[in-house]
């Protein structure tokens, strides 16, 4: 599985609208810098999983602070934002 910039579009309800992986394998992986550029507010029908590999970060509704080496996930149909 390749890691690849994640580029997120969502209508106007927040419903993210990129397919992740292939109907075979409905999984991918991406690098984001987030001290470049933000997540916007969005949900989806996947599970969402990360892991801050350089701190700290914000993430969630509430804005849990994520040292380096901690990860978050966010079930399906919920709102994130990075």
């Amino acid at each position: 599985m390749a890691v690849s910039p994640c580029i997120s579009k969502a209508d106007p309800k927040g419903r993210e609208l990129v397919r992740h992986g292939t109907l075979l394998f409905p999984a991918a992986c991406y690098h984001d810098d987030l001290t470049r550029d933000t997540i916007p507010w969005h949900w989806h029908t996947e599970l969402e999983a990360g892991i801050v590999t350089e701190g700290p970060a914000v993430a969630g509704t509430e804005r849990f602070i994520l040292e380096r080496g901690t990860g978050f996930s966010s079930p399906p149909a919920s709102c994130t934002r990075s």
